[in-house]
């Protein structure tokens, strides 16, 4: 017989962790939706699904930037999205750069060139 409500709790503060019959935290959800007439899980699913499409929107928009950061799918791009392209690829040749020069400043210094 399932118990329910504040009469369970107090069940369980009366009696020995022993002598409580063993039950799975799963069986427990399983009673509750029965008794209830609901499920739990369906809002958490449909959450996790809406975080998953814009996780896969979000992967297609990267791979479309690394593609054309590679030189392919530029055909689509506007003029001004190309000069935008342009303008980033400028930017971080010039952060490579500045990371190149300084590296082998430190190289230089420490072999003692």
């Amino acid at each position: 017989m399932w118990v329910t409500g504040k009469s369970f709790f107090g069940f369980l503060q009366r009696r020995r962790r022993n002598e409580i019959p063993s039950i799975t935290t799963k069986r427990i959800f399983d009673q509750y939706q029965q008794t209830k007439g609901i499920d739990l899980w369906s809002c958490h699913y449909e959450i996790m699904k809406e975080d998953l499409e814009k996780l896969k929107e979000m992967n297609i928009k990267i791979r479309r930037e690394i593609r054309q950061r590679m030189g392919q799918c530029l055909n689509d791009l506007s003029f001004q999205d190309l000069q935008s392209l342009e303008s980033d690829m400028e930017s971080a040749w010039r952060v490579i750069h500045d990371r190149a020069v300084r590296y082998s400043a430190q190289l230089t210094a420490f072999l003692g060139f």
